[in-house]
């Protein structure tokens, strides 16, 4: 039986409204720290902002262009983001640390505030489809402190995610009052609903048109919207046809306008069976990481290339077909559980590999790619806490929720600056092609090899400690990125104490590295420490043979 949507009456307005304040709340204090961040140079920070030359230096008359021509080379058009970037350059300028254009801690602050105007529409969304008010915040809180969100608030480029959803949340609210007051409008003896529906949609539109402005991959709102009103709302197809049918149209200009930018030609594009593969596969990766969300980091390196022939994959491909099957099968007694997974699979559809797209040549799968589609299992967490006694589930709910909140905390440390992003996934990714190339790029900055001419400074202090830079070196050493790896000794050698094993690693390193009188310096190096170092006089035989 399709649950009866639940009606917010103009009395129940200052209990949810202080619900919601205090959502919000929580989620700014668990996400707050990283207004302390630095930029991520390595990554797409310095491309969108900091080497933008329409904010260098920052006027209103250098974003024009955004809104009035089409998008240049594989850029999205998406004039609302770069306006934003464009608007906090300018105010952030004054304040900005020494050697940066700008203040990193303005641009977090637009990511935070978009995550937290994201939770509370989240809770109010839900509101609207489930009976218990702490069923819907417990699972709105879900939605908002869990881990898989920070890489979304940790990247001062990624604001067009949380700022896209709260302009998306905000419609699908929006339509789910619409649709509500257009069945119920003649309902005189309940407060409000004489008031025309037409408003709502006209709001829910604009907001859908303000969040393709912001990133065009959410065109799939409307079928996120679609499966709500049908699954759990019991619509009719013909009910929602009109108004979620103007809201694809709009997608599909969005879609036109930015298919460009999709086209990406060195990504590895599977036969059409192994194609049906890489969806699945990523639908059964992001709920294993919504359910025990361990090892999240920037890169999986779960390309459709580097998938193809794991023996995992037919199991993530069974694993996600019987899920699906198994929602069906229950959709008469449990609508929501179909509702849900369709809300989350249609959140997923633009960036689940169906279509090729440029970050794919890292890895299918991203933590900022389920953001939106997180509402799916928000959805069916607060319908399935109804099932049970509030006074039983509340106390394990709260203590689920504030271990997700210190496990955010601590992802956050992982997200600081560069070198912390690029470590810790080297560490949980050994294979990763993102991570070696970070540390490429910021020992090349830090020894001063760029042109004269680059606006930014060398990176700060490494803030890695001596046995990670170890662990790194020995990594990269074993990847063969001698050049990195042997930065890392280097910079190991200046963490802590000399020690002989850390030369003779160098030595060892430099020598792969074809630079024999370097290799062979670093191995005297480190016999004045200990004689006895064994590496280091192998190391200088191999040189003996090679240059006598």
């Amino acid at each position: 039986m399709v649950p009866k949507p639940v009606v917010s009456c103009p009395a129940d307005w200052r209990t949810d409204g202080l619900s919601a304040a205090l959502l919000g709340l929580i989620a700014f204090l668990v996400f707050c720290p990283v207004l302390g961040h630095r930029f991520l140079e390595s990554w797409d920070d310095s491309t969108a902002i900091l080497l933008n030359r329409d904010y260098n230096p920052p006027h209103l008359r250098h974003l024009v262009h955004y809104w009035t021509q089409p998008p240049e080379s594989d850029l999205f058009y998406v004039p609302i983001t770069y306006s934003l970037w464009g608007l906090l350059a300018l105010v952030s300028r004054g304040s900005a640390p020494a050697g940066l254009p700008f203040n990193p801690a303005f641009f977090y602050a637009a990511n935070l505030l978009s995550h937290v105007m994201s939770s509370i529409l989240v809770y109010l969304i839900l509101r609207r489809l489930v009976p218990s008010r702490p069923a819907a915040w417990i699972a709105a809180a879900f939605f908002a402190l869990h881990p898989i969100q920070v890489e979304a608030i940790a990247n001062a480029w990624t604001v067009y995610t949380p700022l896209s959803a709260m302009f998306g949340f905000f419609a699908v609210w929006q339509y789910l009052i619409f649709s509500e007051r257009k069945v119920h409008r003649n309902r005189a003896s309940v407060p409000g609903w004489r008031r025309s529906p037409r408003i709502h949609y006209a709001a829910g539109t604009f907001g859908f048109a303000l969040a393709l402005l912001t990133k065009p991959t959410i065109v799939t709102i409307p079928l996120m919207v679609a499966a709500i009103e049908l699954g759990l709302r019991g619509r009719k197809v013909r009910d929602v046809a009109l108004p979620l049918g103007i809201w694809l149209a709009m997608a599909f200009v969005i879609f036109l306008v930015n298919h460009h930018a999709t086209a990406v030609a060195y990504i590895f594009v599977p036969e059409p069976l192994f194609r049906t593969m890489v969806p699945l596969d990523a639908i059964a990766f992001y709920l294993g990481k919504i359910l025990v969300p361990v090892h999240l980091v920037m890169d999986y390196g779960r390309t459709p290339y580097s998938i193809a022939g794991h023996s995992h994959l037919q199991f993530t491909c069974i694993l996600a077909i019987a899920l699906l099957g198994a929602s069906w099968m229950l959709r008469r007694r449990w609508p929501w559980i179909l509702t849900g997974l369709g809300v989350f699979v249609f959140g997923l559809i633009p960036t689940i590999g169906i279509l090729p797209f440029t970050f794919q040549y890292f890895s299918t799968v991203a933590d900022r790619y389920v953001y939106v589609a997180m509402l799916g299992p928000a959805l069916v967490l607060a319908f399935w806490l109804t099932k049970f006694s509030m006074n039983l589930v509340l106390p394990a709910a709260l203590a689920i929720l504030a271990i997700l909140a210190g496990m955010s905390v601590a992802q956050l440390r992982h997200w600081q600056d560069d070198w912390q992003v690029a470590a810790y996934t080297l560490k949980v990714n050994p294979r990763s092609n993102a991570a070696p190339a970070i540390f490429e790029y910021l020992f090349t900055r830090k020894f001063h090899r760029d042109p004269p001419e680059h606006p930014l400074p060398a990176p700060g202090l490494c803030s890695l400690g001596q046995s990670e830079l170890l662990e790194i070196g020995d990594l990269m050493f074993g990847r063969h990125y001698y050049e990195v790896a042997s930065r890392c000794y280097q910079e190991a050698l200046h963490k802590g104490p000399a020690k002989a094993d850390v030369y003779a690693r160098l030595g060892r390193t430099l020598e792969r590295d074809c630079r024999p009188l370097e290799a062979k310096e670093a191995c005297k190096q480190a016999l004045a420490i200990d004689p006895n170092e064994i590496d280091a006089k192998l190391t200088l035989g191999k040189i003996a043979k090679e240059i006598p």
